[in-house]
């Protein structure tokens, strides 16, 4: 079993008897000459020439494609320290790559923490602004609807990034194209995409 982080399920198990050895410093089965975290770009607090710039919040979409080695997150993953994921976007990371490769909450988390992101509990604050974001989300749905365009929409996590975002004045990270329709209709927000 490779300890990449992919979308492709395994077999072999990821603990106990049979498993690798987790490595000591991420908590990942290691294999020989394979680290997870060495085999990312390695996370910078410097300046970048273009793009965004930590402190962000990020959208579980972004931290998931940086584990799963998307050539365009891992391109960002200066994003990554200092930046804020939000328990609830934790919870989907680790509910996600459970699924796609088996691996526990505690093999994922330590990578995170390795590359500096701070994770963050939602405060009463900014869950205030989910009733204003949600009807931002309706009036793009209705707009693109009427244009003949269709569209996504917002989840819980994803109100709970841009609601956070909303309330301490930072930018986000995000795959997903959706947020980029919404300052059209009043959102406040600046979004990335990856």
């Amino acid at each position: 079993m490779s300890n990449e982080l992919t979308t492709e399920p395994t077999s072999e198990p990821t603990s106990g008897p049979g498993a690798p050895a987790a490595s000591p410093r991420t908590g990942l089965p290691e294999q020989p000459g394979s680290d997870p975290v060495a085999a990312l770009p390695a996370p910078s607090g410097g300046q970048q020439s273009a793009g965004p710039r930590a402190p962000l919040v990020l959208d579980a979409s972004f931290v998931l494609a940086v584990l799963q080695r998307d050539p365009r997150a891992t391109a960002l993953t200066h994003c990554l320290l200092g930046s804020v994921l939000l328990s609830v976007n934790l919870g989907e990371v680790f509910y996600k790559i459970y699924e796609k490769s088996g691996l526990a909450p505690t093999q994922v988390e330590p990578v995170l923490r390795a590359y500096g992101v701070d994770l963050v509990d939602l405060p009463a604050a900014a869950a205030r602004h989910f009733p204003a974001l949600r009807a931002i989300d309706r009036a793009a749905r209705t707009s693109a609807k009427a244009a003949g365009h269709k569209t996504g929409n917002l989840s819980l996590a994803d109100v709970s990034v841009l609601g956070y975002a909303r309330e301490t004045g930072l930018p986000v990270l995000t795959g997903d194209r959706h947020w980029t329709t919404l300052g059209a209709h009043g959102l406040d927000v600046v979004v990335f995409l990856y």
